[in-house]
């Protein structure tokens, strides 16, 4: 664990952050595709290689969306949006928009860089992850680094994908396994997976752990950073892994797991 790690640790308020994360996690969006073809092992995540593009990204900033800018603290945060390659292997392909927002760091002469965020999930959106942050960390931290926030792809104000569940549908994928026996979850799933593939099967392809984790490489590269610092909860200590494999020259620090406080 980084003196980083240990910081932030002592500042989060562990019941809180779990509050937050109950209230923004998606309920039958990219969150049942996610759980729902990962059940039935229809995807699977391809190698990972660099990511190559013609030039080099950049942020397009301006207003944050309604939903973000309704937020407590929310005058502070900048929004923008990146353009990404949908498929990294035709980067001149078509390409779709990732959401990305920045909270300043508020001491410029302490300023030691940015921070990059990521809520877990999979399937959980983060533009308004600086400000929760912003809330719970130290005033250390706050000063010396930018917390940046992103929708990852298919999320939130990410190019969002939808399977079309109803309302019991979406019920019906947590608690898991179902109460009804696994034979019934199995149906239940195969009729979700076969949704999703129906609304956004053309792009489901490409919302892979692997792409996110090279969509945040562009968001560094927009941010003119040759090097960037990362905080994941849960999930996203895994996508902090799956970042440093083909990244390690430009990620500092370590991601950890909020209840335990472990690397």
């Amino acid at each position: 664990m980084t003196v980083l790690d240990r910081k932030c640790k002592r500042a989060m308020n562990v019941p809180r952050w779990e509050q937050y994360m109950r209230k923004k996690r998606p309920a039958g969006v990219l969150a049942a595709v996610l759980i729902a073809v990962s059940a039935t092992g229809l995807i699977a995540a391809p190698a990972l290689a660099a990511p190559v593009t013609a030039a080099a990204p950049t942020i397009q900033w301006g207003a944050c969306p309604p939903d973000i800018a309704a937020e407590p603290g929310a005058a502070a945060l900048q929004c923008g949006t990146i353009s990404v390659p949908l498929d990294y292997k035709r980067p001149s392909g078509p390409h779709i928009n990732v959401a990305v927002s920045k909270l300043t760091a508020t001491d410029k002469a302490k300023r030691r860089g940015v921070m990059l965020l990521n809520p877990g999930g999979p399937g959980g959106p983060g533009l308004d992850l600086p400000l929760v942050f912003g809330s719970l960390m130290p005033a250390s931290v706050l000063q010396s680094y930018d917390l940046i926030g992103f929708d990852p792809r298919g999320l939130g104000h990410s190019n969002p994908l939808t399977c079309g569940l109803s309302a019991q549908q979406q019920q019906n994928l947590i608690p898991y396994p179902s109460p009804d026996g696994f034979a019934a979850q199995v149906a239940s799933q195969r009729q979700v997976v076969q949704q999703c593939f129906d609304h956004s099967g053309a792009q489901l392809p490409y919302i892979t752990t692997a792409n996110t984790a090279r969509d945040m490489d562009q968001i560094r590269m927009g941010l003119g950073e040759p090097k960037i610092s990362y905080l994941g909860y849960s999930y996203g200590t895994y996508l902090g892994a799956v970042y440093r494999r083909f990244s390690r020259p430009t990620l500092t620090g370590s991601s950890w797991t909020a209840r335990s406080g472990r690397k």
